[in-house]
């Protein structure tokens, strides 16, 4: 070989280490007193960074009459599709002043929904009211959603201070810690307070074939910097802020 096809090679290798160690990245944890927490999303805005216009094709699927997946998060100008694999009548609906949806009874795929407006969308069913998911809508790319144990990775960022935003349905607003990435490979544990965390209430025992499950009700927050989803203690939607 040589030694001009060397010297590209070495370019090529030192180049590709380069831009490896110059892209910022972000691995982190959310957890609180009981452990890691799943279904959290976290986000974070650069300042002058626009979502592209092309809009993005996203599914939360009615199987089982369960919502797959519980929590879709998504960049503005998403078109969601709620697919009904029963082969019963669903009815999904989102009461808010940013976007009410009504979808009515259907079968199969359904119609389309294009979210322009970022916010905390909760779902539900009319027809079956312990059914419960929310669609988070972000105006920015830089978004992850926590696994089952809170872990989660955020790539293609910008070196600087910024602001981690964490909301899930168990906190009682969105959480914000403050953060200065470097070049390469970051990482940050994220604790949630006990203060932060919404109030954990005692199921009451049901009676077999009895459902007692009061329909959500859904309000709008017009405060921008905060976040809310009520003070109930489960997965189910109940209230909702929007920022």
């Amino acid at each position: 070989m040589g030694h001009t096809n060397l010297n590209k090679l070495l370019l090529c290798f030192f180049l590709t280490i380069s831009v490896c160690f110059t892209e910022v990245s972000l691995y982190g944890n959310v957890s609180s007193n009981a452990g890691g927490m799943k279904n959290t999303v976290i986000w974070i805005y650069f300042k002058n960074y626009r979502v592209p216009k092309e809009p993005k094709v996203k599914k939360m699927v009615q199987r089982g009459k369960e919502f797959f997946p519980k929590i879709l998060v998504a960049p503005v100008n998403t078109q969601v599709w709620f697919p009904n694999e029963d082969d019963i009548f669903h009815n999904i609906y989102s009461y808010n002043k940013v976007k009410k949806l009504d979808l009515g009874k259907y079968k199969g795929d359904g119609k389309p929904v294009e979210f322009t407006k970022r916010g905390i969308y909760p779902i539900g069913c009319e027809i079956h009211p312990w059914m419960g998911a929310y669609v988070v809508v972000l105006d920015t790319d830089f978004f992850a959603k926590g696994d089952i144990d809170g872990n989660f990775f955020l790539d293609k960022l910008k070196e600087g201070e910024t602001i981690l935003n964490i909301w899930g349905p168990r906190l009682k607003k969105r959480v914000k810690r403050k953060l200065l990435l470097k070049n390469g490979v970051n990482s940050i544990d994220i604790f949630i307070e006990p203060d932060e965390m919404k109030k954990s209430k005692k199921k009451r025992k049901r009676r077999k074939n009895v459902h007692r499950v009061k329909k959500p009700s859904y309000q709008y927050d017009e405060d921008e910097d905060e976040m809310d989803d009520s003070d109930s203690d489960s997965d189910t939607p109940r209230n909702s802020r929007y920022y």
